[in-house]
C-alpha cells in the first residue's frame, strides 16, 4: 500500500506539472522536462515491485504515463521537419519513434499475460518504458 501512494504522488507531480510544453528559452518548462524522464525512470523502478494481484493498477499506471509520452512525442513531431533536420535530429526521431512503438507493442501485452507470464511481461515494458524515457530526453537535446 505505501508503494501505491509512492507511485501515485510521483505521479500526480508528473501531472500536475506540464512536463511536455519545453521549450528552449524557458528554463522552467526546459527543468520541468527534464523532470519527465527522471520521473519516469523513478516510477519504473518502483513498478518493478508490483505483483501479478496489482496487475489492474500497474495496467492502469502504465497506460497513462504511455499518454504522457505519446503527448511529449507528439509535440516533437509537430516542430520536426525531416528534410530541414541535422543527421543527428533525424536519427534520434527515429529512435524515439522505434521506441515508442516498441513501448505501445509492449504495452498491449497486458491486456493478455497471466501469473506465468507476469515477470516476463513486467520485466520487458519496465525496459521498454526506460528506452523510451532516454529516447525522448535524446530526441528533445536534438532540436535543431
Amino acid at each position: 500500500m505505501k508503494l501505491n501512494h509512492i507511485l501515485f504522488a510521483s505521479l500526480a507531480a508528473a501531472a500536475s506539472v506540464s512536463l511536455f510544453a519545453a521549450s528552449d528559452t524557458d528554463p522552467v518548462k526546459a527543468n520541468a522536462n527534464a523532470g519527465v524522464v527522471q520521473t519516469a525512470t523513478v516510477t519504473s523502478a518502483q513498478l518493478k515491485d508490483y505483483t501479478f494481484e496489482q496487475r489492474v493498477e500497474f495496467g492502469t499506471r502504465v497506460k497513462s504515463i504511455g499518454a504522457q509520452f505519446d503527448a511529449a512525442v507528439g509535440e516533437l513531431n509537430a516542430g520536426y521537419n525531416e528534410m530541414l533536420a541535422s543527421p543527428a535530429r533525424r536519427a534520434a526521431m527515429e529512435a524515439l519513434r522505434v521506441a515508442a512503438a516498441d513501448f505501445k507493442n509492449k504495452t498491449s501485452a497486458l491486456d493478455n499475460m497471466t501469473a506465468e507470464t507476469w515477470e516476463s511481461v513486467k520485466s520487458s515494458l519496465v525496459s521498454s518504458w526506460e528506452n523510451l524515457a532516454s529516447a525522448l530526453a535524446k530526441a528533445r537535446e536534438q532540436k535543431t
